[in-house]
């Protein structure tokens, strides 16, 4: 199971088709580990499950990426205003990917946890 702000993405992500079946599996997936009750929702198989649950992550994926790849260029540009003129880069960017600001700024934040362990690792 996901936490909220990870679960706006894929929330995000399936709002073009909110009815369809795959899109209410990738909600399920997001906050339910009962794939019989899934599959029993929506007819599908434990393939295609594994499938939108590649999708979930990959999803989830590029925006963190993004996020990350967004607070660099605005610790380079002086808090991005070269990039955003006259808003607030942070909240720009997190109506820009239909994020709360607060869900933005954890993204991140969770990230730079992640990439210090990682690198703390190697070194």
């Amino acid at each position: 199971m996901l936490n909220q702000r990870v679960k706006q993405i894929i929330w995000n992500d399936t709002a073009k088709n909110l009815y369809s079946d795959e899109s209410i599996a990738r909600r399920l997936l997001t906050c339910s580990e009962d794939r019989e009750f899934i599959k029993l929702l929506t007819g599908l198989n434990d393939e295609h499950l594994d499938k939108l649950e590649d999708q979930n992550r990959k999803i989830i994926r590029k925006v963190i990426d993004m996020v990350c790849l967004s607070f660099h260029y605005f610790d380079v540009c002086n808090e991005g205003e070269a990039v955003m003129s006259n808003h607030q880069p942070i909240e720009s960017m997190s109506d820009i990917l239909g994020l709360s600001e607060e869900q933005y700024l954890l993204l991140e934040k969770e990230w730079r946890k992640v990439f210090h362990k990682k690198t703390n690792k190697t070194l």
